[in-house]
């Protein structure tokens, strides 16, 4: 995946991501580029092994960087902040249409935990979401009419009884992608405080 990723809301966010995933849908490599409000934040390199993650970087505020951070097994997923790679990451739960409270994704890596992507580029890890299917549905978007997956993720359990997020967790988040193994995404949708909509406008194939 190539992605160029432009947040327009002060402060700007232009971002730059090259990631490649094995046969397994599993993170291989990533490089990410970043620039907030016309300025240069920072610039790396991740690899990622059978039980190692690696970059190399720089960035504004820590300077030249390397990582080396161990792991138990292969990283699932790499949240690398373009919205495609959301959708990449519906691939954790099958849709078997199954029902019940979801399980916890772990091991899920990123190169900021700022909601908007906007920190770093370094390694950093995820404490987990949970991702659910939800069904299948047919959508119409901008780019056409299309079969999709609609998945939800939140950062807490489904039955926390709490009428609002903790400080830093990210709001409940909806998506929908295409109904194959692409799972392009058609359409996410991010409530709470970020009041978010994306929706596919064109697609060539």
């Amino acid at each position: 995946m190539r992605a160029t990723c432009e947040i327009w809301d002060p402060p700007t966010v232009l971002r730059d991501v090259t990631l490649t995933l094995g046969a397994d849908h599993a993170p291989r490599d990533a490089f990410v580029r970043l620039t907030v409000a016309d300025q240069f934040v920072g610039s790396s390199w991740f690899l990622f092994g059978e039980h190692e993650a690696l970059c190399e970087g720089l960035t504004r505020a820590e300077g030249r960087i390397t990582q080396r951070l161990p792991l138990a097994r292969r990283a699932p997923a790499f949240g690398a902040h373009p919205i495609q790679s959301d959708a990449w990451m519906t691939r954790l739960v099958p849709p078997d249409g199954a029902r019940g409270p979801a399980p916890r994704q772990t091991g899920i890596l990123l190169p900021s935990v700022d909601h908007r992507g906007a920190t770093g580029p370094m390694l950093v890890t995820h404490p987990g979401a949970t991702i659910s299917f939800v069904g299948r549905e047919t959508i119409d978007v901008p780019a056409g009419r299309f079969d999709a997956f609609h998945y939800r993720f939140i950062e807490r359990s489904e039955d926390e009884s709490t009428s609002r997020n903790a400080p830093g967790e990210h709001p409940p988040y909806e998506l929908w992608c295409t109904a194959d193994d692409e799972r392009i995404l058609l359409r996410s949708i991010a409530t709470g405080y970020m009041q978010t909509q994306y929706e596919l406008a064109e697609l060539e194939r």
